[in-house]
């Protein structure tokens, strides 16, 4: 139950607000079910997790349909492609404000909150949250107004117990957030002066270099091995290392004599959750 109550508090609700739930059991039998935070029935929805029902919560709340919301409290993404670990602390990896909630949903997910100091329209709830998934790479189902999301406090029913497992209880202005998290204008023309290569010593520092002089974005660069490794001040032999090495960053690459054609991943995201950080140097945002 405390739980419960944290998570609620940590997004904003009071006991006059009303709460709008869903009990799912299968595809086809579910249960709508809403309270005043005031008159929350724990044991009701606790009965029916015990009878294999999966509790769920309409995080923005005001209904159960988009056309219903019209503010929103926050904005959150979920991994399923990385470990819990990794998904505790991206959000540090991608220079993002610390979370104000964590809730690990007691399967293959953890849950990142970031609640508004005061409610925000809907439509530019929309933008924002489609910019942090395009980012982080979240989950690019969990963009709608009505999403739900899973109510800590309950089990899991091909796991264990949804939980909360940080708190920061910080909450952001919609400036705050919208500066923190670019627009997906901005992700995907990205270009970076050479003299910023030098900030990184690690592969990062090549990616950069081919995504630079990769004008159009096309992920397929040809360069000249001596040329970068001058203009990178690293050695052709710390180049070839980092292309043997770091194969997340590069689909194949091909060389003859001096000169390279390297494939790489043009995606900014996966390059940002790649863990260079075994090599030492900057930990790029990408």
């Amino acid at each position: 139950m405390n739980d419960v109550v944290n998570y609620l508090k940590s997004l904003g609700y009071s006991e006059s607000d009303t709460i709008f739930l869903r009990a799912i059991k299968s595809r086809n039998k579910a249960e709508n079910l809403s309270y005043l935070v005031s008159e929350f029935d724990y044991d009701a929805l606790q009965e029916l997790n015990t009878n294999g029902y999966d509790i769920y919560i309409v995080v923005n709340g005001e209904g159960y349909t988009d056309a219903d919301v019209e503010q929103c409290k926050a904005i959150f993404y979920e991994h399923d492609n990385l470990s819990i670990t990794e998904q505790e602390n991206i959000w540090q990896k991608l220079n993002l404000p610390q979370p104000t909630i964590q809730v690990y949903t007691g399967g293959k997910s953890v849950h990142n909150y970031w609640v508004f100091d005061k409610t925000l329209p809907t439509d530019s709830w929309k933008i924002l949250q489609a910019d942090l998934l395009e980012f982080s790479g979240g989950d690019p189902k969990i963009k709608n107004p009505s999403r739900l999301m899973r109510l800590p406090g309950f089990y899991h029913q091909k796991g264990t117990q949804a939980r909360i497992i940080n708190q920061s209880g910080e909450r952001y202005s919609y400036n705050q957030l919208r500066n923190a998290i670019p627009k997906k204008t901005d992700i995907n023309s990205v270009l970076f002066p050479a003299i910023l290569h030098r900030y990184y010593g690690n592969p990062i520092a090549l990616w950069l270099y081919c995504r630079f002089y990769d004008i159009n974005g096309s992920g397929r660069v040809i360069i000249n091995l001596n040329e970068c490794a001058s203009e990178l001040e690293i050695s052709v032999s710390t180049i070839r290392k980092w292309l043997c090495w770091e194969r997340r960053l590069w689909r194949s690459w091909k060389t003859r004599r001096d000169i390279a054609t390297i494939y790489y991943v043009s995606s900014h995201n996966l390059t940002a959750k790649a863990d260079l950080e075994r090599f030492g140097g900057g930990v790029a945002r990408i």
